[in-house]
Formats: structure tokens, C-alpha cells, sequence
């Protein structure tokens, strides 16, 4: 009765804070863009990124499609299947995300007890980078679910298991990369790290080479099976995002891992029960994590990069709760005191803000994305007008009357611009709608000498300025000089 209750705690923990996190998170740039694509696959247009919808412009192989088809695909069938709009995409994304955490309760149990996976799961249930992440119309915690399942089977074979569980591991592992590419190289390095710990230990590493093998030949047929025969051409279009993974921002990296007491505790738990039991599963959820970590750490230092870094250490921090809600009963008297104070820290060092946040945007609902619906009011003057955008996240807030044109250069192409570029050039009977990536990522691509700024509005320390062409000025003058 006592474990049932468990499981209902925890399992209203997670799947309320996902199902908050729908409907409160801020709808932001990648999560729009990632949605735009699934709505266009939702129409049968297939996987593209709708640059220009009054034309019917839809670029298949845009660098603004990140998440891959092993997602894109499912999410755009079902909303063909349950209707359009951000909710209904972010219903689909809590269920993947309740499927990773299952995934890393299933993963917990291979290497503790059901109780403990049920304790790691809470542990993650309170992070909020999970809970938003996993909320929205994003690619990471379904990539994440699939990584761990994989390394479900992985450990099952180390132990002894039968070939089809390697297989299958690796099948789940080519899965993820079908979702988020960039996995690959966490994943493929891990298998490095556990092949040169088993050198390093005089182990026989026959088997993990072979193993590494047939990952290699996966991958290159997973990536065939993405792009074709052009698969260096896919990656020549995609090279600039070399500035979000080869990054070196070391700083932002560690600060993030600095104020994570989860990932400190719980690699310093995988660590030493590594080197006391120096066995091949502790050896391996090592290389897994050392892998992610070294990713981490080259990256630009994104929290979405980051919190991937959490679900392995609460498998080993789990293995401390039990016995402190036990020793926290020893002696009867004040024991549910000791045990709530126990939660209570719990909830400090590893939930952090995530309820304080969480209870802002259900109290004060109108500053979540109050600043593009202020926008959007900005375009009541002018309607069935096209408007130009560069922030993406304004297309799910954009009036039914309005056409819109979006930029098919991603911001991390934009950072390159060294002056306008004539894809950035307003059309005379166009409207800009400027946000925050316009005014930073994007700055130096747009000729702003050319637009006239007509309208403006400021929320929460957001700007968005609405422009027109100065040639639109220029065309009225003459209109209103010829009456």
C-alpha cells in the first residue's frame, strides 16, 4: 500500500508539473519553429519550414528544421489528428515526455530497485528545465528517453544478456539521433570512453569494439536514411551551428552546473561506486556521462544542453533516500516532522525556482508572451497587410488577417552578416514586426536606414518596434501629391 502511494505521489508530481508547464511555459523561438514545421507536415506538405505562406514557399531542407523525423513526423500526424494549435502539439509532447520518464525508471531499476528509480524519478520530476523542456515543442527530452532506454538494453547485455538487447540499444540510440543529430556525438563518444576504461582496466574489450563497430555502420545508415546520398551537403548547410556546439563557452557551462546540486552529488556517487565495484555497468553510465558532460562543456552552454546532465546522477542520489526517510523514522518521536523537513530540503536543492516560477505565471497569466500578443495589437491599424518577421514565435500570435513572410536565415548564419542582405529588404507594402532576435541576432543583416518605425510597444523589458519601408512613405507622398 506504502509503494503504491509512492507511485501516485510521484506520478502526480510529474505529470502535474508537465501538464502546468503546457499551459504556462512562454512560447519562444525554437519552440514555434519547431512547431511551424509539425503543422506543415500536419497539412501534408511533409517536413519544410513555411517561409512565405501567402506563396506557398516552404523550404524542405531549411536549417531551421533541428528536430529531426522521428518526430516531426508523429507530431505532425497527430495534430492532423486532434487539431493545430500549440496546445494540442503540447499535449503530445507531455505524453513523450512522461515516455522518458519511464524510461529512466525502467534504466533505474536495472541498476538499484524499483523504489530508488521511483525516487530518481522524482528527483528529475522537480527539475524545471525538465518539466518546461519537456512541455514544449521541443526535440531534447524525447531524445533523452530514447538515449536512456537504449542504454537499458546496453547494460542488460553487459550483464550477460542476448545479442537482440545490444541491437535493440543501439536501434533506440539511432532513434534519438532521428530526432536531435547532434546526439551522435555524446552517444559515439561514450562507447570511446567505455572501450578505453576497459584498455585502461587490462579488460578484454573485443565485444565493446565490436559493439562501437555496429553502432558506426548504424549511424551511417541512419544518416542515409535521413539525407540521401548528400549527406555532406546537409552538413556544409548546417555548418554554422558549429557556434551553438563548438562554443567553448565554459563559463555559462559551468555556472549552470555550479547551481546544480543533483549533477555534483550524483556523478560523485557514479564515480565511487565505480571505482569500489569496478564493474562494467558502473563503467558504462560513466562513459555515458563523461560523454554528455565533454558535450556540454563545448557547447555554447545552453540549460537545454545542460539538464541532460541530471538524469544518470539521480539514479545514484536515489540510492541515499531511502535510507535517510528511514533513519528520519528511527526514533518515532517528531519523525513526520524530520521526514517533511527532508522533503523540504529536497525540494530546495533540486527543485530550486521550478514552483516559484510556476506559481507566477498561473498568478499573473497575462505576462506569459505579453509582449508579442502587445505586439500583435500593434498590426489593428493595418490590416490584410504581409508582415515580415525574423522572431518566429511572433507567427503563433500573428492576426488571421495578416500574410505573413518569414527569414529562411537562421540566427546563427545572421551573427555572420557583415552588412544588409537583400533577403532581409522590406517590400514597399510590407510591414516589420521587429523583436529581440531581430535587434540582436539579426542587427547587422537588416538595413534599418531603409524602414521608418511607425508603432512601438514595451513589456516586461521587451521591445517590439513595428516598421515599414521608407519607399512605402516615399509611394504615399506621391499618391497623396498626384490627389
Amino acid at each position: 500500500m506504502k509503494s503504491l502511494w509512492a507511485y501516485l505521489v510521484v506520478g502526480a508530481l510529474l505529470l502535474g508539473g508537465l501538464v502546468l508547464a503546457a499551459c504556462y511555459a512562454p512560447i519562444w523561438y525554437d519552440d514555434a519553429g519547431h512547431y511551424l514545421v509539425g503543422r506543415e507536415v500536419a497539412a501534408g506538405n511533409g517536413m519544410c519550414y513555411p517561409v512565405n505562406v501567402a506563396d506557398g514557399v516552404c523550404i524542405e531542407e531549411s536549417p531551421f528544421i533541428p528536430m529531426g523525423p522521428v518526430q516531426a513526423y508523429p507530431l505532425g500526424w497527430w495534430m492532423r489528428s486532434f487539431g493545430h494549435s500549440m496546445q494540442i502539439a503540447r499535449i503530445l509532447m507531455v505524453l513523450l515526455s512522461l515516455g522518458a520518464a519511464f524510461a529512466l525508471f525502467r534504466l533505474g531499476k536495472v541498476l538499484t530497485t524499483s523504489s530508488k528509480a521511483l525516487v530518481a524519478v522524482g528527483l528529475v520530476a522537480v527539475n524545471i528545465q525538465f518539466l518546461t523542456y519537456g512541455a514544449e515543442v521541443l526535440g531534447e527530452v524525447p531524445m533523452i528517453g530514447l538515449v536512456l532506454g537504449g542504454l537499458g538494453f546496453l547494460l542488460r547485455w553487459e550483464r550477460g544478456g542476448a545479442s537482440w538487447q545490444a541491437g535493440l540499444g543501439l536501434l533506440f540510440w539511432c532513434l534519438a539521433v532521428g530526432i536531435k543529430e547532434y546526439a551522435l556525438l555524446p552517444t559515439g563518444l561514450s562507447l570511446v570512453i567505455w572501450l578505453l576504461i576497459r584498455l585502461i582496466g587490462k579488460d578484454r574489450p573485443l565485444k565493446i569494439l565490436l559493439l562501437g563497430c555496429a553502432y558506426g555502420l548504424a549511424l551511417a545508415l541512419t544518416l542515409a536514411l535521413l539525407h540521401g546520398a548528400d549527406v555532406l551537403g546537409y552538413m556544409q548547410a548546417r555548418r554554422s551551428y558549429g557556434s551553438e556546439f563548438l562554443a567553448f563557452n565554459l563559463g555559462l557551462s559551468l555556472k549552470y552546473l555550479l547551481l546544480k546540486p543533483l549533477f555534483w552529488l550524483g556523478t560523485g556517487a557514479m564515480v565511487l561506486k565505480w571505482r569500489v565495484k569496478q564493474r562494467g555497468e558502473e563503467a558504462m553510465m560513466l562513459s555515458v556521462q563523461g560523454a554528455w558532460l565533454v558535450f556540454f562543456l563545448l557547447s555554447a552552454g545552453y540549460d537545454r544542453f545542460g539538464f541532460l546532465l541530471l538524469f544518470l546522477p539521480a539514479i545514484y542520489v536515489a540510492e541515499f533516500v531511502p535510507y535517510l526517510w528511514q533513519e528520519a523514522a528511527r526514533k518515532r518521536e517528531w519523525a513526520w516532522i524530520k521526514r517533511v523537513a527532508l522533503v523540504g530540503i529536497g525540494l530546495v536543492l533540486f527543485g530550486q525556482q521550478t514552483y516559484w516560477v510556476f506559481g507566477k505565471r498561473m498568478l499573473q497569466p497575462e505576462l506569459v508572451n505579453g509582449a508579442e500578443r502587445a505586439a500583435a495589437g500593434l498590426l489593428d491599424r493595418f490590416p490584410q497587410r504581409q508582415v515580415f518577421l525574423v522572431d518566429q514565435q511572433m507567427a503563433l500570435f500573428l492576426p488571421a488577417s495578416h500574410r505573413m513572410r518569414l527569414v529562411s536565415i537562421v540566427p546563427s548564419q545572421a551573427r555572420l552578416c557583415e552588412k544588409p542582405v537583400p533577403e532581409l529588404s522590406i517590400q514597399p507594402q510590407e510591414l516589420f514586426l521587429a523583436g529581440p532576435y531581430a535587434f540582436t541576432e539579426y542587427q547587422n543583416c537588416i538595413d534599418w536606414a531603409a524602414l521608418r518605425a511607425m508603432d512601438s510597444t514595451l513589456v516586461s523589458g521587451e521591445r517590439w518596434v513595428l516598421y515599414e519601408s521608407k519607399r512605402m512613405v516615399s509611394i504615399k507622398m506621391i499618391d497623396g501629391f498626384g490627389q
